[in-house]
């Protein structure tokens, strides 16, 4: 992978034996041009091919920053192997990060402090109450807002009042 337009991968050594079968991709992609083509596009790679009779093939990277990987090539085709080695060139040059680990990695202590359930002393304890029968209001008793309003009722309580005892009368 490019980090600011400069691919991270520095030095690719190729491990392989000369004689036997699980190395018979890494032959056929040495003795092929598509090798060649690669390391033509890509010319900040160092790559150098070792024969190490009796152990089975892989690639050993370097990165920049000192990172090391190897790459088993064990009966690999030549295709296979090369996009191995177009993997390798295209990492950053570290192990990829777990995203299901710690979410923010700081040496400084949250000024919040840590949450607990109980975090203010004690939580409020709210105990049952019995219910109780909500005693009704009497008929001719109306809620008011404003005081127009029961001026007014009044007014009127005491006009009915009048003409009631005119009737009696």
């Amino acid at each position: 992978m490019c980090s600011r337009g400069v691919f991270q991968l520095r030095n690719v050594k190729l491990q392989f034996c000369d004689w036997g079968g699980s190395s018979k991709g890494v032959r056929e992609l040495l003795s092929s041009k598509q090798l060649d083509e690669f390391l033509e596009k890509n010319p900040s790679i160092n790559f150098s091919a070792y024969i190490r009779t009796g152990a089975h093939p892989c690639f050993h990277t370097e990165y920049i920053n000192g990172w090391q990987c190897s790459i088993p090539l064990l009966n690999k085709s030549h295709d296979e192997i090369l996009e191995d080695l177009i993997q390798a060139r295209n990492r950053i040059g570290h192990r990829s990060w777990p995203h299901s680990g710690v979410k923010v990695i700081s040496t400084n202590p949250t000024i919040q402090g840590i949450w607990k359930p109980n975090i203010w002393g004690t939580t409020q304890i709210f105990e049952e109450q019995k219910l109780r029968k909500i005693p009704e209001m009497p008929v001719n008793i109306r809620m008011m807002t404003s005081k127009k309003k029961v001026d007014r009722e009044k007014a009127w309580q005491e006009t009915i009042n009048l003409d009631l005892k005119k009737k009696v009368t």
